[in-house]
């Protein structure tokens, strides 16, 4: 007996409740083996295939452009004999194994709108007992808690549904509210008189509208805050430009902002619940937008690395970037953010903090005080002031702003070979100044390496 088993979407970023299927790799009714590709699907921060985990022949189950949820079947394999592979017993001997049920809940062609957002979505056969006629594309009715609840509520008929595999809170509302019989719109809301200037309406990228909707959650779960501060530079960006490890402004940022979160454990969480959720690791995320859109890939554990393994790391992410190769987890992860506009010469920004975080890092461009004089450039923190306050934004902007400054100064002494702690940089006169000293030690590889007592200390 042939059974059918599923090839579900994967839960490649923790941000997306469904993917949109792009293409379909292989045809209805083609073998495959294990591990083959069959489809691209597309995230919110990326396309990436879907491999297929059984042999035999492909059934799809959904059209390109569908949505389909996460952790829902995309097709199914059917396998002759209903054994696809066998698995050892205790004795050494092998028994079959069962294939599981098949549900494919595809959400809408071409877009759709967002699940619920409960944080768990019921699965239920029908709210009222009894099951309804599955549709083609579907085994397993689908509600997500708030229609359950609705539906229930209501004494509503789960067969008005059959024809949505997975049914929202918003479906079970439209089957309630009065059908509209005009055409024509309110008074308050007419047309003028006079028409507009002509317009057309272009579809926003699935990436920009999850992009919002991750930005609106996130301030909709935060009470945003801002702090600034101007920090004196006599050319750091030009002393960047001439060091020969090519440092830049966004690694030495994502560096010393690493090293200070460990001191500043209110920044690197989320409020949730009248309580402080503390993440364990500290991953920073850099903004980077282009050709590709807006998208931040992650430096995992920063306050581990030293600022030359985050420069190389970084200049590898902004290249993976560049070739559209970033994979979604290069972008996952992250415990705070980093967006460096110095680049394009903004002087002053206002950053928005994203869904699960509590704050992000401005950082602008240089800025000359008067022809010929000093420069100064800003950093800028926004922050959930249900878990920080001014006072301690303003203290991690004065630290990190003195630690961007001892950089510079080590910069400028590394052309004349001074002696530097391969960790943070600073040459053995900027140690001295803070009171600290170089240390002889031993690096991974077993080559003889210098490191400050500030690293060795936590500075």
């Amino acid at each position: 007996m042939a059974a059918e088993l599923p090839v579900t979407v994967p839960h490649e970023s923790v941000n997306d409740d469904s993917v949109k299927l792009v293409a379909w790799l292989v045809a209805d009714g083609e073998v495959v083996s294990a591990g083959q590709p069959v489809a691209e699907v597309e995230g919110s921060k990326a396309t990436f295939p879907v491999p297929s985990p059984h042999a035999g022949t492909v059934r799809l189950r959904a059209a390109v452009g569908d949505e389909v949820a996460v952790g829902a079947a995309l097709c199914v394999v059917v396998v002759a004999g209903g054994v696809e592979a066998k698995a050892p017993s205790k004795n050494g001997s092998h028994a079959a194994v069962s294939p599981p049920p098949v549900a494919v809940p595809v959400l809408a062609s071409g877009g759709g709108h967002p699940p619920d957002s409960d944080p768990a979505r019921a699965v239920v056969e029908n709210p009222q007992g009894g099951d309804p006629p599955p549709t083609p594309h579907q085994t397993t009715q689908r509600f997500s808690a708030a229609a359950q609840a609705l539906v229930k509520q209501h004494g509503l008929d789960a067969a008005l549904f059959r024809d949505l595999p997975l049914v929202r809170a918003a479906d079970v509302q439209a089957k309630l509210a009065p059908p509209r019989t005009t055409t024509t719109e309110p008074a308050a809301f007419a047309a003028p008189a006079k028409a507009a200037a002509a317009y057309e309406t272009v579809p926003l990228s699935r990436q920009k509208q999850t992009e919002n909707r991750y930005l609106r959650d996130g301030g909709a779960n935060v009470i945003p805050s801002q702090v600034s501060v101007l920090v004196p530079t006599g050319g750091l960006k030009d002393a960047l430009a001439a060091d020969p490890d090519g440092l830049s402004l966004t690694a030495l940022a994502v560096f010393e902002a690493g090293r200070l979160l460990a001191r500043y454990p209110e920044l690197n969480g989320f409020y949730a619940d009248r309580a402080h959720a503390r993440y364990t690791d500290i991953n920073i995320g850099f903004a980077v937008a282009g050709e590709f859109g807006l998208k931040v890939p992650v430096v995992r554990a920063a306050d581990t690395k030293s600022a030359g393994a985050i420069a190389e790391e970084v200049r590898g992410l902004l290249a993976a970037y560049a070739e559209n190769k970033l994979t979604p987890d290069q972008l996952a992860g992250g415990t705070f953010t980093v967006s460096d506009l110095s680049g394009e010469g903004i002087f002053a920004l206002n950053p928005l903090i994203v869904k699960g975080q509590a704050a992000i890092l401005g950082v602008g461009a240089e800025a000359r005080l008067a022809p010929g004089g000093g420069a100064v450039f800003s950093l800028t923190l926004s922050f959930d002031h249900q878990l920080a306050d001014g006072l301690l934004a303003a203290r991690f902007l004065a630290e990190l702003g003195e630690r961007l400054r001892h950089h510079e100064s080590s910069l400028r002494r590394r052309g004349a070979g001074a002696p530097r702690c391969e960790k943070c940089g600073r040459t053995v006169g900027e140690v001295r100044a803070l009171t600290g000293h170089l240390m002889q030690t031993v690096n991974d590889d077993g080559d003889p390496a210098r490191v400050c007592s500030l690293c060795v200390a936590g500075f």
